[in-house]
């Protein structure tokens, strides 16, 4: 594979001409001159791809009293880039929008404290900072005259990043006519890296390489119509099965079992069972996660006065139940501080320096 890019550098020069008088200094002349530069960059390295690897792809459909909610959509496969067949798009039943896959970023730079600028014809020229510019357009108009020049810095953190990539950060739905059928957005991602580091580059190319990642879980929500083919990026179908679920609010409670621990709990609201063996992340607790017992129980230590839990949803395939992501805190009172204890301390410190200094310190200097 070889690749190229081209990048494309605006340089403006603004001249102002003063001349000192009695008064002080008057401007007499200002000019400015734009000038765009070109430059380019390549880098060739292996690719092997083939269409007739693994790829498990499996969408399951929510729904809440037989109304779609959501989509989770499962691919599973070998985790190297040269095993695992590659997803390309993927079309939903009314053919008017689509699940877009990436690759990832390939190469990325980052300039600190850069200054955007582009050619703005026919407009007034305007370089005090101090001043607000209207957004600038990405694209550059070589066949107008150059009349006059904006610029913009870049707002915090002050960082001009310049990114060869195959598409986006993530899949994202894209419509393929004049109007979509649906307003579907993609929530969650999950991903997993495909190369233990990122692709090495030739020292005369400026940017720096990222490692592949693959997207292994999408949660697509808004959404009204299911999908219906999956396309790799040699354009063959990949099979695509389909399952539907009921979606059950859970609910999540946590209650003090003492002044250290905290009992979770965690229940189909809608059953009133218990929701057993599913992990609930903690924040504030000593484990960072913990999986709840035959009756939806799990009890910890907490580590700070506010402990919070999350369960983010799964689904059990054998009784076609989604329960949804639920989260929850509890605070326990700040400890008291206690003045007795610490004058204590403090004594019992100031005893064992005078002790110190009254029989160690004489002993010492008798031996010598």
């Amino acid at each position: 594979m070889v690749v190229k890019g081209t990048i494309t550098t605006q340089l403006a020069i603004h001249k102002t001409v003063s001349v000192q008088t009695k008064s002080g200094w008057e401007q007499t002349n200002v000019t400015s001159n734009t000038t765009l530069l070109s430059h380019t960059v390549r880098d060739a390295a292996p690719v092997v791809i083939t269409p007739n690897q693994q790829l498990n792809a499996t969408q399951t459909l929510v729904t809440d009293n037989g109304e779609l909610k959501q989509i989770i959509l499962r691919l599973d496969g070998p985790e190297t880039v040269t095993n695992r067949r590659h997803w390309s798009y993927a079309s939903f039943k009314s053919g008017k929008m689509r699940l877009e896959n990436v690759w990832g970023v390939y190469s990325q730079h980052r300039y600190r404290n850069a200054t955007i600028g582009t050619q703005l014809p026919n407009t007034t020229l305007s370089l005090n900072p101090s001043q607000p510019l209207a957004p600038l357009n990405r694209s550059v108009n070589r066949t107008s005259p150059a009349t006059t020049t904006s610029q913009r810095t870049v707002p915090p953190p002050g960082v001009l990043e310049k990114q060869l990539i195959a598409i986006r950060s993530k899949p994202a739905i894209a419509g393929t006519g004049s109007q979509t059928a649906s307003t579907a957005t993609v929530g969650r991602v999950r991903t997993v890296p495909l190369a233990p580091k990122a692709a090495p580059l030739k020292p005369t190319v400026n940017l720096s390489s990222v490692r592949p990642r693959a997207s292994t879980r999408v949660v697509i929500t808004n959404v009204d119509q299911p999908l219906t083919t999956l396309y790799e990026i040699h354009g063959d179908a990949i099979p695509l099965k389909t399952r539907t679920v009921s979606e059950h609010p859970v609910s999540l409670t946590l209650t003090k079992q003492d002044k250290r621990h905290v009992r979770i709990k965690l229940t189909d609201t809608r059953t009133g069972s218990p929701v057993p063996n599913q992990s609930i992340y903690l924040h504030g607790a000593i484990k960072g996660r913990v999986s709840t017992n035959s009756n939806g129980v799990a009890v910890v230590t907490r580590d700070e006065s506010a402990v919070e839990a999350t369960f983010r949803g799964v689904t059990n395939d054998s009784q076609g139940i989604y329960y949804a992501p639920s989260h929850n805190q509890i605070r326990f009172a700040p400890t008291p501080f206690n003045i007795y204890s610490a004058l204590v301390a403090l004594s019992k410190g100031f005893v064992a320096v005078i002790a110190f200094v009254l029989f160690y310190l004489p002993f010492h200097y008798l031996r010598r």
